[in-house]
């Protein structure tokens, strides 16, 4: 889906659903539609809101483990961005076991901060660097993995060969 369009429904969807009668209120809603509300709150630039709507979609219990990794992970940076050099970073999703990421132990959920010392805030971002990097050997990539920062080594210019979003503006893109 475009990036315009998965905006466009998160706007949408959010603007559907029961509105907060103040931020962390008690008015329960569904999980996915507290992720949805999570991703307009942040992308209207109320990172608070945000949190507690992702704090809120891990209370029903009704995520699935991948949903719920995505979610934890969103809170994570929400909490301490520093972590993540204050960049969203690609978070990793159905990383191909025969692909690059794979073979260069990347795993579904770890975050990519950096790629040949560059700030990855985007897909579109990560995408660029990899086309870029196409005469290296080998590039340094940095990723969040479990809380913990690591550094990885690809050949330069390969695709991931995996699907990945930005941190809680949730859009998939092929790497």
């Amino acid at each position: 889906m475009p990036k315009i369009l998965a905006k466009q429904e998160a706007l949408r969807v959010a603007e559907a659903a029961p509105k907060e009668q103040e931020v962390c209120g008690a008015v329960p809603v569904e999980a996915l539609v507290a992720v949805q509300q999570a991703v307009f709150a942040y992308m209207k630039g109320d990172p608070r809101e945000a949190l507690c709507f992702f704090e809120q979609a891990l209370q029903p219990g009704t995520l699935t483990p991948e949903q719920r990794q995505y979610v934890e992970t969103s809170l994570t940076y929400l909490r301490d961005p520093e972590k993540f050099d204050g960049v969203l970073g690609v978070y990793l999703m159905d990383v191909d076991a025969s692909g690059a990421a794979a073979r260069a132990d990347l795993h579904n959920g770890d975050v990519i901060v950096r790629y040949n010392q560059q700030p990855v805030k985007e897909p579109a971002d990560l995408s660029g660097l990899i086309a870029e990097s196409k005469r290296a050997p080998t590039v340094p990539v940095e990723v969040m993995r479990a809380g913990q920062r690591l550094t990885i080594y690809l050949p330069g210019g390969t695709s991931l060969s995996a699907l990945g979003t930005a941190l809680v503006v949730f859009e998939a893109h092929a790497l």
